[in-house]
């Protein structure tokens, strides 16, 4: 919690010792966001608490420093979201960002993501237009690099072929 809270706030590429925060960021999802968490409880008050910090979990993804915690987390998310742990409406331009950027990564070559996990991003995305009003939708695709753009509307195209489950054909890059 120390190390996240000396980090919130600055740019990511601002942080010193980036790998130690997004280990912390990986660590306090497991151990209190994702399903099956120890410290993730159905009572009021744990559900509260969760909450309450998935604000920090969401504002340092996607992970990018130690691909095996980013896989975890990116799964993680999508289990949030698909769940309704995470407001897809109120979240939607952060989420959308989100999203693009792992695509993004994960089509430039970096191992963050599994093809799985990319194509239950695509799904993800292809609900959200169903969701969110068109206009915050395009407003946030918008702001996204045309890299990330391209990455998105491609794994979208898979997942609305494929499903959220993928095909045999996706393996280490997006499609």
């Amino acid at each position: 919690s120390t190390i996240i809270k000396s980090a919130e706030g600055k740019p990511k590429d601002d942080i010193e010792d980036l790998r130690i925060v997004e280990n912390a960021v990986s660590a306090l999802a497991s151990l209190a966001l994702f399903d099956g968490a120890p410290y993730a409880k159905t009572d009021a008050t744990k559900m509260s608490q969760r909450q309450s910090l998935l604000p920090t979990f969401l504002s340092y993804l996607p992970l990018r420093e130690d691909p095996d915690k980013a896989k975890i987390c990116h799964e993680g998310l999508c289990d949030l979201i698909e769940s309704g742990a995470i407001d897809v409406s109120s979240n939607s331009a952060q989420l959308i960002n989100i999203i693009g950027g792992i695509l993004q990564y994960v089509e430039e070559g970096e191992e963050i993501a599994t093809p799985g996990t990319c194509a239950r991003l695509g799904a993800v995305l292809n609900a959200m237009e169903q969701q969110v009003s068109g206009d915050a939708l395009q407003k946030a695709f918008v702001a996204m690099s045309p890299k990330a753009q391209a990455a998105s509307s491609a794994a979208m195209k898979h997942a609305a072929t494929y499903g959220p489950g993928g095909s045999p054909e996706c393996v280490s890059k997006i499609y």
